[in-house]
């Protein structure tokens, strides 16, 4: 009996044994499932297979200024010379002068102009406000004009030439006024006390705009424009640097790139220079053009568009040391007449027929740039021209005229059909070709199918 009481115990201490082992051995497995979960590597041999351990993924550390470093790319054009000769303004006119309608003039470029993101041109007419409407020798347009190249997408109107000055000081600043309330920034011009440089926000970066036209000889030590001596407080409200001798505008020079600073030193991210500049109808930029865009470029200058020869000459880009590095600056010496009645049938017998043909052709500048918001470093990315062309035919008594982009395919256009002067056009876009050089050509059609969609939400 005692043998079998001894039995028994024994065998409920066995059962009590193998229970302990069993729960040691669960919560041994609980641990190393607890262990491998949160990622502690596991002793060898605890485990198998043994698993190849993962790779370690190196974390990006940036630093707060990166963080927020924001490019912005930016498209801008320019168009030159913006004239307003009586035959245009005749064509314009509609139940004898009670208004006045462009649309013809620039329906075909209207796309070109909106598509940007900033677009230039330089007016080079005058708004009084009232008639008599008159071209060349003292140029005064209809506000209409004005108004047209706002709905066709024109941000800042360039109001830098040697006809802004041909009705007097009253007709200038009536013109500044005029083109503001029409939604313009206007550089070139201003009132007494006013800065002579603008700062235009495009997509979030701030541009500086600076534009000048040249003087004509002084006259009894009087900046003159035109011949027209510029009274004091004219001076004070027309941009103008002399050409009289190499001291006097390097003097000028010097206060046009303390204009450029100043946009700078109020935020300018990027300054764009405009020069009225050049001799008229070469089609070459003479030593004072480049010596001038040289000077412009090492003062801070980032663009130079140019106007005024009324022919369109060479595009150059221009390399400039600067602290962060090289920067390339490209100048557009001139992008001739965007619209004119200077022509062929016009100027032959002043300057002969190849010289004449030339100031039918102009350009659209196109400039392509990446814009770092934080410190305004940029780069630019594109430099291009659309050729356009002037075309004119008589209908009903009066001239039609129509500024044609010679893009691909623009031997279909209406206009140049219904005149037959399409070899004309096709003319023109070989001779400018020629001069500035194919890889600055841009004739890429333009696919939108509307020209009146609002532009930067206007």
């Amino acid at each position: 009996m005692e043998e079998t009481r001894t039995q028994r115990r024994k065998a409920r201490e066995e059962r009590a044994r193998k229970r302990r082992a069993k729960v040691r051995l669960g919560l041994g497995l609980v641990l190393i499932a607890l262990v491998a979960f949160a990622g502690v590597k596991i002793i060898p041999g605890l485990l198998a297979p043994k698993a190849e351990p993962e790779p370690e993924i190196p974390v990006k550390t940036v630093a707060p200024d990166m963080e927020a470093e924001r490019w912005v790319e930016l498209s801008i054009r320019c168009a030159g010379d913006v004239m307003a000769h009586t035959g245009q303004t005749e064509s314009a006119k509609r139940d004898g002068g009670a208004y006045y309608n462009w649309e013809n003039h620039f329906k075909y470029v209207a796309p070109y102009m909106m598509d940007a993101d900033l677009t230039l041109a330089n007016l080079e007419t005058t708004l009084k406000g009232s008639g008599p409407y008159l071209g060349y020798p003292s140029f005064n347009a209809p506000d209409s004009l004005g108004c047209k190249l706002r709905n066709m997408g024109v941000d800042v109107a360039i109001f830098a030439n040697n006809h802004m000055y041909d009705l007097g000081l009253a007709t200038t600043e009536r013109t500044v006024d005029a083109l503001r309330s029409m939604g313009m920034t206007v550089s070139g011009a201003q009132h007494a006390g006013e800065d002579r440089w603008q700062i235009v926000n495009v997509n979030g970066i701030d541009i500086g705009i600076v534009a000048y036209t040249y003087e004509t000889p002084r006259n009894g030590g009087r900046r003159t424009i035109n011949a027209g001596i510029l009274s004091d407080a004219a001076v004070e409200c027309i941009n103008s640097f002399t050409q009289d001798n190499e001291t006097a505008l390097d003097q000028d020079l010097a206060v046009i790139a303390q204009q450029m600073q100043s946009a700078r030193d109020a935020g300018a991210q990027l300054v764009i220079l405009y020069m009225h500049w050049g001799e008229e109808y070469q089609y070459s930029p003479n030593r004072w053009q480049k010596y001038m865009a040289q000077k412009m470029a090492d003062a801070g200058a980032d663009i130079i568009f140019a106007s005024h020869p009324h022919v369109v000459q060479a595009i150059e880009e221009l390399k400039v040391e600067t602290e962060s590095g090289e920067k390339t600056v490209p100048v557009f010496y001139s992008m001739g007449n965007f619209i004119s009645n200077q022509r062929t049938e016009s100027l032959s017998g002043d300057f002969g027929t190849a010289t004449a043909a030339k100031t039918e052709q102009g350009m659209i500048a196109c400039v392509r740039v990446r814009v770092c918001k934080n410190d305004g470093r940029h780069e630019i990315t594109e430099v291009s021209f659309i050729p356009t062309w002037v075309d004119r035919y008589s209908k009903g008594g009066t001239y039609e005229y129509g500024i044609i982009p010679l893009t691909e395919g623009f031997e279909n256009n209406e206009m140049l059909n219904y005149s037959g002067h399409v070899s004309r056009a096709q003319a023109a876009l070989k001779s400018m070709t020629e001069l500035i050089g194919e890889q600055y050509l841009n004739t890429e059609p333009f696919s939108r199918s509307s020209v009146s969609f609002p532009k930067n939400g206007r």
